[in-house]
């Protein structure tokens, strides 16, 4: 268990069952104590500072939330053996090519390992392969009711002709077959026009746009390929998208650098400019120049910290502004699954080249491993292959993964940024494990108080996504 403290309240986190409740100083002391942990034993122990009522009290407690085991009595087992499900979400990485050179960008400034002397090049996904990677999907995807197909690149917008077509062919399979298909799409916001929103807008696609803050912020390092800040080109058509596609259609995110490391500042203009919830996250990577230092996740998680108590103070309609940083870890928590890797890549989803190669995700294209070849479009996906992949990168498997409190909310380190940093897919995070721990304490704290001390809120945000029965917790809600 790991137990923690924000603010006035006491918290123990269940590792292995992903419960958390909130305790007192009395629970804290019995739980600190060695096993075995016996009533007894504890009055004659903790006697000068706590009553034996109260100890009592304690024990009845955390008994009922079986956090006292007797000595016989093994630990409860870890989360349950992870699924291999099938395919229903594939990314289509419809550009190897951008036309910025943001200065971190974790696929190689959008040339996934093009201009660097080993023979790729920047190049488009053809229509023969976009058509057959969608075949693969609908392939894959047999007992899903709903699939869906993410543009990513690079600069999807490059190839938009093909995105066109790709949209058309997924509409008709999906219609022939009886699913569902859904879209959505990541871009630098630089090439969109009207015609392509309105597209957007008519195929019901969710939109993510890159923007780091203000726009001194944003002009330090998503540069052209001139060295030209992109912010004013970045955000001419915002406006339009927002009120076109919807602001829940619409999320955006900001990396933040060593440079400029002030997320609430960030936060602020993102708000300010039509975005409901930005999400924000620290530069990965140890570059010198512009990557993080602890100091620097230090204050990142004072950040956090203000965002967290705004978030718990704020009315209904405004705290889905807050929440977009821990809203993951909340989802966890309510629904007590958990995260052996830490996003659906390799299993639920998988990654295309522009040549056809099966990815886990397309950030690992041009990333040179064994284990990352899936397949491909033309001779299809090796299941055998995908359990590798997934049995290397599971949380219990990663050194200084395995043995981390945090392990089943976090899910590990990415394995596309930990193969650009170290080289290897089973490592943790390094220095910004200090900033996602908090997070995860944060998102715990939130969802035990919006809980416990507004319940009616709790419901509007949480309870209507899932079943009540699928938490106990939620049985004790009272809506007045």
């Amino acid at each position: 268990m790991h137990i923690f403290g924000f603010d006035s309240d006491l918290i123990v986190l269940d590792i292995n069952r992903v419960r958390p409740h909130l305790i007192d100083s009395t629970d804290k002391a019995v739980l600190r104590m060695r096993a075995p942990i016996e009533e007894t034993n504890a009055i004659l122990e903790l006697n000068e500072q706590y009553s034996a009522e109260a100890i009592h009290a304690s024990f009845e407690k955390l008994a009922e939330w079986r956090l006292l085991l007797p000595p016989d009595q093994p630990l409860p087992p870890g989360p349950l053996s992870r699924e291999f499900p099938e395919i229903n979400s594939i990314e289509m990485n419809i550009s190897e090519d951008c036309n910025l050179r943001c200065i971190y960008c974790c696929v190689g400034q959008g040339g996934f390992g093009a201009d660097q002397g080993n023979g790729r090049q920047r190049k488009l996904m053809d229509r023969e392969v976009a058509r057959r990677s969608i075949d693969m999907l609908f392939e894959e995807s047999s007992g899903a009711s709903e699939v869906h197909i993410r543009f990513f690149g690079g600069e999807p917008l490059l190839n938009w002709p093909v995105i066109v077509q790709s949209v058309q062919c997924a509409e008709k399979q999906a219609e022939r077959v009886g699913k569902k298909v859904s879209f959505s799409i990541v871009v630098n916001g630089t090439l969109l026009n009207e015609s392509i929103i309105q597209f957007l807008h008519e195929h019901h696609f969710w939109v993510q746009i890159s923007i780091d803050g203000t726009p001194e912020m944003h002009d330090a390092c998503r540069v052209d390929a001139q060295g030209k800040g992109s912010y004013q080109r970045t955000v001419a058509f915002v406006p339009e998208l927002l009120k076109t596609l919807g602001q829940k259609n619409v999320q955006v995110r900001g990396t933040i650098t060593h440079n400029e490391p002030d997320m609430i500042k960030a936060f602020n203009h993102l708000w300010e400019i039509g975005f409901l919830a930005p999400e924000l996250h620290p530069v990965t990577g140890h570059n010198p120049e512009y990557g993080m230092t602890i100091q620097d996740y230090i204050r990142f998680n004072e950040a956090a910290d203000k965002l967290a108590r705004w978030a718990l103070k704020s009315d209904s309609s405004q705290i889905n502004q807050y929440l977009s940083l821990f809203l993951t870890y909340i989802t966890s928590l309510m629904t007590q699954s958990t995260r052996r890797p830490p996003c659906g890549a390799g299993r639920n989803m998988v990654g295309i080249s522009v040549d056809g190669s099966i990815l886990p995700c397309t950030d690992m294209v041009g990333k040179h491993h064994n284990s990352l070849q899936l397949g491909d479009v033309y001779t299809g996906l090796r299941r055998d292959k995908k359990k590798e992949y997934l049995d290397i990168v599971d949380v219990d498997h990663k050194l200084g993964c395995k043995s981390c409190w945090a392990r089943y909310l976090c899910g590990g380190a990415c394995a596309s940024v930990e193969l650009g940093n170290e080289g290897g897919l089973d490592r943790n995070a390094g220095l910004e494990c200090i900033w996602i721990r908090h997070v995860v304490e944060l998102s715990i704290w939130l969802y035990l108080k919006i809980l416990a001390e507004r319940p009616a809120l709790f419901y509007d945000l949480f309870v209507n996504e899932y079943s009540l029965e699928s938490n106990p917790l939620l049985k004790t809600l009272s809506i007045g």
